[in-house]
């Protein structure tokens, strides 16, 4: 008795940190997740790749998530990004993804030379926390002058072998201002990866 109160002791932080999805909810999930679901008895089970969220980490997601530039501003830093070799468009390319599954962001970013607006996806493997995934790109961005903001976050799947790409879920440290946006990252990621067979997405999981 003892043993067994030990282990749903152990077992009880795991149970929290797991998000499943009932068979009659993954109708509406993409292929991808069903047939996972289909290989865990009728649960699709998403992971959370390790630690979820802490008030140091929400803190310096919140410094790093928005760089407003005024015109003078950003065509200084443009200027000086310039003359250094750096901050045109071509440094910030649209997708920057790993293989496996990792969490990643999407950066709603203005070139101050253009004025075009772009999105940025960003995933890395090894990202401990959403701002680890972003905090590369949003510095290069803020150097360059580049007025820019993380829209959110969530986890990809990104498996080379079978030309799949599954973006979803939800970031603690980057929580999504309304509906999350993973149909925009989708996109970008469609046009980085246009031999892929299957790039979809879904808000289910973390």
């Amino acid at each position: 008795k003892k043993g067994m109160n030990l282990a749903r002791r152990a077992f009880f932080p795991i149970a929290l940190v797991l998000r499943s999805v009932p068979a009659w909810e993954a109708r509406a999930l993409p292929a991808q997740v069903r047939s996972y679901q289909r290989s865990q008895g009728g649960m699709a089970t998403f992971s959370t790749n390790d630690a979820t969220t802490t008030a140091e980490e929400r803190a310096e997601a919140a410094a790093i998530r928005t760089n407003v530039v005024d015109g003078a501003a950003a065509a200084r830093a443009a200027a000086a990004a310039a003359e250094a070799g750096g901050g045109d468009a071509a440094e910030f390319p649209a997708a920057k993804i790993d293989a496996g599954v990792f969490k990643y962001v999407l950066i709603e970013a203005s070139d101050p030379a253009s004025g075009s607006v772009v999105h940025l996806v960003r995933g890395d493997l090894r990202a401990a926390y959403h701002k680890d995934a972003a905090r590369a790109t949003t510095e290069a961005l803020a150097a360059a002058g580049w007025p820019y903001k993380v829209l959110g976050g969530g986890r990809i799947n990104h498996d080379e072998d079978a030309k799949s790409i599954l973006v979803y879920g939800f970031s603690y440290g980057f929580p999504w201002q309304g509906d999350p946006q993973h149909g925009i990252a989708t996109q970008v990621l469609k046009k980085a990866y246009p031999g892929y067979d299957s790039i979809e997405w879904t808000n289910e999981g973390y």
